[in-house]
């Protein structure tokens, strides 16, 4: 893996990435061995997982925050994933694992910007099977668009519309139903 960050260029791109693999690397070969159960595929996983880092590079502004460890986190689970499906030959199709949810207006959920909304939003997402929160937390939370997510997930364009829309659409949900919050009011806990 230093062989690839050593071929940065730019010198302080290359100390961030370096700061990052030391940074994170054990809880990277954590997450990839938990999925992969080897070693060797584990290490693959994760330097599949930084050569896709690097390229994103710009979008990391705190090293050490917990933003850039859930996102570390999704990148090395989802290339771990990946290549558990290559390994075993098989398609992954994630639309078979979620029940179809008509797409409905979510500008209620957009709304949302309020310190104690976005806890209550916090643990609706983490609540979501894990293609929805991923997909949810890179777009909210880091701030990717639904190309960038396609292309560090490695899924389709169209599935990550998809599985944003439904995300959205759930934590609206589950907010209604705990009576917490919707459409930018708090109501009465039921």
């Amino acid at each position: 893996m230093i062989a690839v960050i050593s071929t940065i260029k730019n010198e302080a791109e290359r100390s961030k990435a370096t700061e990052i693999y030391k940074m994170y690397c054990s809880t990277m070969l954590y997450v990839a061995k938990s999925i992969l159960k080897d070693n060797a595929s584990a290490e693959d996983a994760v330097s599949e997982s930084m050569i896709k880092i690097i390229k994103n590079l710009g979008k990391i502004s705190d090293i050490s925050c917990h933003k850039t460890k859930g996102y570390i986190v999704i990148i090395v689970r989802n290339t771990a994933l990946s290549l558990l499906s290559k390994y075993k030959n098989r398609k992954e199709d994630s639309d078979e694992l979620l029940h179809e949810i008509a797409d409905t207006d979510i500008s209620a959920l957009d709304e949302l910007t309020n310190e104690e909304s976005l806890n209550f939003i916090n643990k609706a997402v983490l609540s979501l099977p894990k293609p929805l929160s991923d997909v949810l937390y890179l777009s909210i939370v880091n701030g990717y668009d639904n190309k960038e997510i396609s292309r560090l997930l490695n899924i389709n364009y169209d599935l990550v519309r998809k599985r944003l829309s439904r995300a959205k659409k759930a934590v609206r949900k589950i907010l209604s139903e705990t009576g917490e919050v919707y459409g930018g009011q708090k109501r009465k806990n039921l």
